[in-house]
């Protein structure tokens, strides 16, 4: 397992050029993208989608959604990981329709 690069923003903006992040609609879709250039780049896929979560911080719905999902497409260890870190995640807050 190889670490996470730390990325200059010069560095990281000359990397983005290459790929078209404009078909990513979904939590998953966005986990998923991450796995694959993690594994392309020889990353660890699980340690750069923790740190995603922790930055991101995503609604723990979001989460619980794509966690089935990336299970399905094979990615196991993301999605064991995922089950832990969404415990800490907030709540998605009620809509306006669910408040009144």
């Amino acid at each position: 397992m190889s670490m996470i690069p730390i990325i200059t923003d010069a560095e990281q903006h000359d990397q983005r050029d290459g790929y078209d992040l404009s078909g990513i609609m979904t939590l998953a879709e966005l986990i998923g993208y991450l796995v694959a250039v993690s594994r392309e780049r020889s990353w660890d896929e699980v340690a750069v989608v923790e740190r995603f979560v922790m930055e991101a911080k995503p609604h723990r719905e979001w989460v619980e959604e794509a966690e089935p999902l990336l299970r399905a497409l094979g990615y196991v260890a993301v999605a064991d990981h995922l089950r832990k870190l969404r415990r800490g995640l907030k709540a998605k807050p009620p809509s306006r329709s669910q408040r009144k």
